[in-house]
């Protein structure tokens, strides 16, 4: 599965320098990298940490089930 999603990423340089914007400092550079990489959909065990950052910032939050859901229903 890792080796399916390099194949298909490309590196972020980090752009956007926000914080502190969350109440989990480990998290502000996930949410950075997020900005840079123009995502539109951040997939994490974890959403309560990054709200209300993310969704501020135009970035939707999905579980893994959530995200796996979606692609499937995108198909």
């Amino acid at each position: 599965m890792l080796d399916a999603l390099i194949a298909v990423s490309s590196p972020v340089h980090r752009a956007f320098f926000w914080r502190p914007l969350l109440r989990d400092a480990d998290d502000e550079m996930v949410l950075e990298a997020a900005l840079s990489g123009n995502a539109d959909l951040l997939v994490t065990f974890n959403k309560r940490d990054f709200q209300p950052g993310a969704s501020n910032l135009g970035i939707a939050l999905a579980t893994p089930r959530e995200a796996l859901k979606r692609i499937k229903e995108e198909r």
